[in-house]
């Protein structure tokens, strides 16, 4: 029997920034790797840049296999298209292990994706556990000028 994984990110970039260290750890395991990227990330960039780029390093990193949902950027939901889409693939493929987003994140496709998983994989017969990533958003433009050394409370 095959050892699967499932990862799923609601942006390019999202499994390599959430899990990616993971999905090389898993690859190094020989586990088939289905990576599932919910959105294209048009409202992030261009499209087909940003596809070209997360498939280079999705398998870099070890995936077996890339699927993008082709859901809309920013309005990705917890609904029935969602949910079936993430449950064909789990049911056809049968993971052991399912990385997923936070309900804790900040941006609404990653809440909504997932949510989305967690009742597509309600189901998963083989599925042992469900593991979360979270993303660290670094505000990085807002504080450009900010030093340590500078602040007034030293």
């Amino acid at each position: 029997m095959n050892r699967i994984n499932i990862y799923v990110g609601a942006h390019p970039d999202d499994i390599e920034l959430g899990c990616g260290g993971t999905l090389a750890h898993f690859s190094q395991k020989k586990y088939y790797n289905i990576c599932v990227v919910l959105s294209n990330g048009e409202k992030g960039g261009d499209p087909n840049i940003r596809v070209k780029e997360t498939t280079k390093a999705l398998k870099f990193l070890g995936a077996s296999k890339i699927v993008f949902g082709n859901f809309k950027d920013t309005e990705i939901t917890h609904g029935f298209e969602v949910i079936k889409f993430l449950e064909d693939l789990a049911k056809a493929n049968n993971p052991e292990f399912a990385f997923i987003p936070s309900l804790n994140e900040i941006h609404q496709d990653h809440r909504n994706s997932a949510l989305a998983c967690f009742l597509a994989l309600r189901m998963g017969q083989r599925l042992n556990f469900i593991f979360i990533f979270s993303y660290l958003l670094l505000f990085i433009n807002k504080y450009k000028n900010f030093h340590w050394s500078k602040r007034s409370d030293n």
